[in-house]
């Protein structure tokens, strides 16, 4: 994370911090508690624009959209704990309801499914968890955002305890209810286990633990 100051047309003084980010460029413009994206392409940002008015206006916990020009995009700062870091040092299970309340919002109403549902990409903002970055965003098997949401719980240090799997297993049982659904579960957990065994290639210093983690999977050892 970078802290700065920069001038704007020499008139206003705006303080920024820079956030990680592998696809875009994003700021938190610190005096105006606004964040600012840049995208590669205009084309993103519309998208993203898009599918955040679609999403607030169906009641789904989102960032507000608040200006657009070409490949930026202005939206409201939503100040919180980014729930990787949280539910890694508190694995608080009291969350499970409202995570996958936030989920079953998204699907049912916007219609689509995340399309990079890792923890990162959610704020946990008092007891409101909201989701951001939807640019992967498209139609398709709402199921493959619980799987990517489940393999993040999982990957992410601490790693593959069985609390975790626990913390899971009840998400899938709570969305299952909120949806009014039922989730197979035997083509779920491999579904999760295929897409460890893929991010192998991303994450090599971690492959013999993400392959036998996916083995232990397929062979009913966890689950």
């Amino acid at each position: 994370m970078v802290t700065a100051t920069f001038r704007l047309r020499k008139v206003l003084m705006i303080e920024w911090i820079r956030f990680k980010s592998r696809k875009n460029r994003v700021f938190h413009l610190v005096n105006q508690n606004k964040v600012l994206k840049v995208f590669p392409e205009a084309s993103l940002a519309e998208k993203e624009w898009r599918v955040l008015r679609q999403a607030l206006e169906r009641g789904v916990p989102v960032p507000k959209p608040l200006r657009l020009r070409k490949e930026q995009l202005w939206m409201e700062y939503i100040a919180g704990a980014n729930l990787c870091d949280y539910l890694n040092a508190c694995l608080d299970e009291k969350l499970i309801p409202t995570l996958s309340g936030w989920f079953v919002a998204f699907h049912r109403h916007a219609g689509q499914r995340h399309g990079d549902a890792n923890l990162r990409n959610f704020i946990l903002a008092g007891e409101k968890i909201y989701g951001v970055d939807f640019e992967e965003t498209a139609p398709g098997d709402s199921i493959l955002d619980l799987v990517q949401f489940a393999c993040s719980v999982l990957d992410t240090e601490p790693m593959f305890t069985a609390a975790k799997y626990r913390f899971c297993q009840q998400f899938l049982c709570a969305y299952e209810e909120q949806m009014g659904t039922e989730i197979e579960r035997l083509q779920f957990w491999q579904q999760v286990a295929d897409l460890l065994r893929r991010k192998i290639a991303f994450r090599p210093e971690q492959a013999l633990v993400l392959k036998e983690e996916a083995i232990k999977i397929m062979n009913g050892k966890i689950v």
